[in-house]
């Protein structure tokens, strides 16, 4: 993994972005671990709306979805223990 490829004329993107976001991907995956891990973006990026190409998403944009969904995750627990 010598070179870094990047659409970016400035430097680097920050590596500790990275165990952040596994980390909420993580949190979402555990809720349904039956699914591949293509599905499951997949399904993020539908079930959050977003309908841009998401090859071209930044981590933020992933990021945000993530954060969405573990929010409805959240919503429908406190539900739950009503």
């Amino acid at each position: 993994m010598g070179r870094r490829y990047t659409n970016r004329k400035d430097k680097m993107r920050n590596p500790a972005r990275i165990p952040i976001v596994l980390g909420k991907l993580q949190i979402v995956w555990e809720v349904i671990p039956d699914l591949r891990l293509m599905q499951l973006l997949t399904n993020i990026v539908g079930y959050t709306g977003w309908r841009d190409d998401p090859f071209y998403f930044e981590d933020n944009k992933l990021e945000e979805m993530l954060d969405e969904c573990i929010e409805r995750i959240n919503e429908s627990k406190r539900r739950k223990t009503k």
